[in-house]
């Protein structure tokens, strides 16, 4: 998704053998982000309602190209995991002053089952090595650290530190 918010909202599906264009599934609202994975194609997704903005995650159904379910007050980052599909409540500068909190959504429902507080603002969220990693927004020396979350537990087992220097 890299449409203009006044553009045409479409998820194009590529043939990944042929690269060509076999779908263009139109959205309701402006694209975010898109994640693959546990049996759909989810969209973090913004509406512009006059003077507010809703937040959702919309659900393709890869088998039909349509939009098949909307899950309320999502916003992206998103990941794919564990049998999960992660997103936060409030990202980047959205989060305010209390952070953001990281959210399992079970794909089969598409329900929030845990809620975890994270005390920052998530940037980014990537999903590796077995747990939930959580980018903050613009972090530095000790705050805003990157936090590692255990999917088994939906809890943050460590806050790696920010240093000055390279990133490896």
């Amino acid at each position: 998704p890299a449409q203009e918010p006044e553009q045409d909202n479409l998820v194009v599906r590529v043939d990944s053998v042929t690269n060509e264009v076999v779908a263009g599934i139109p959205m309701e609202s402006y694209i975010e982000e898109l994640v693959a994975g546990e049996g759909g194609v989810w969209g973090a997704s913004i509406q512009f309602n006059g003077p507010g903005v809703s937040f959702f995650v919309d659900r393709i159904d890869p088998a039909t190209n349509e939009v098949v379910a909307r899950i309320p007050d999502v916003s992206g980052p998103l990941a794919i995991g564990e049998e999960a599909l992660w997103a936060v409540d409030r990202a980047g500068a959205r989060a305010g002053p209390d952070g953001s909190s990281l959210l399992r959504i079970d794909p089969t429902t598409n329900e929030v089952v845990a809620r975890i507080a994270l005390g920052v603002a998530a940037w980014d969220i990537e999903f590796g090595e077995g747990y939930v990693w959580v980018l903050p927004l613009e972090p530095g020396v000790g705050e805003g650290d990157i936090l590692q979350v255990d999917p088994s537990t939906n809890e943050i087992v460590e806050r790696a530190g920010v240093t000055r220097g390279a990133l490896y």
